[in-house]
């Protein structure tokens, strides 16, 4: 079934994302099993991203537990792509699931700005990625309550 995402109606051509992800159980049917017995039910997870300021959905895949935010990540980052329209994604704001050197890749060739936490023992050089490196290096020299501050990362919490 095809999704169908509303249109951005906000007056400024910039766009601040947040991405996140949820899981949730089918049903409790078989806990006991689960708990003692050490057999596994699946659960499905929900990856979605908001446009921050007017909190509407640019994008949802709906997965399986198996799958990592790390595998759909760049899909997510495509439809919020397709659902802006003419507007431009300028900063993506993730909590620490999100920090690996192929999503700073990504940010950096479609030149969006980084609000992904970063480890905080993140080493500060290059190690595949050049744009992740800087960032750690402006976390470290900020500190974290100014680098927050300053991406606006409390507002990831629209998602």
């Amino acid at each position: 079934m095809p999704l169908v995402l509303p249109d951005i109606d906000d007056q400024t051509d910039d766009l601040v994302v947040a991405v996140d992800s949820t899981g949730h159980q089918g049903t409790n049917r078989g806990e006991w099993m689960r708990e003692n017995l050490w057999v596994q039910q699946g659960w499905i997870k929900a990856h979605i991203i908001v446009e921050v300021n007017s909190k509407k959905l640019l994008g949802i895949e709906i997965t399986n537990e198996q799958a990592s935010d790390g595998q759909v990540f760049p899909a997510l980052l495509d439809q919020a792509q397709g659902a802006s329209g003419d507007k431009t994604i300028t900063r993506v704001l993730a909590d620490g699931a999100y920090d690996n050197k192929d999503f700073f890749n990504r940010l950096e060739k479609d030149h969006i700005n980084s609000g992904i936490k970063i480890r905080e023992n993140a080493s500060s050089k290059s190690g595949g990625s050049p744009y992740r490196a800087e960032c750690s290096r402006k976390k470290q020299k900020a500190g974290y309550r100014a680098w927050a501050h300053e991406n606006g990362y409390g507002k990831r919490w629209a998602v």
